[in-house]
């Protein structure tokens, strides 16, 4: 960890070294718990349930969300 006269290391240019480079210094900071995978699971099947039937498309009745 740098101390506080560190300077900050700089984001690298490349996509895929950039990629690294912020998935390595928030990897250390963020916790990312069960229940907030299942939250986001719940969320993100809850969208793509109502862009299904958001045109009138697919019935309402035909889509629905199976809980594992």
């Amino acid at each position: 960890m740098a101390g506080a006269g560190d300077k900050p290391k700089e984001k690298p240019a490349d996509g895929k070294a950039a990629h690294a480079w912020m998935e390595d210094k928030l990897g250390a900071r963020v916790a990312v718990t069960d229940a907030d995978l299942q939250q986001l699971g719940r969320q993100r099947a809850r969208a793509v349930m109502a862009l299904l039937v958001a045109d009138g498309q697919v019935a309402p009745s035909r889509v629905f969300i199976n809980r594992l």
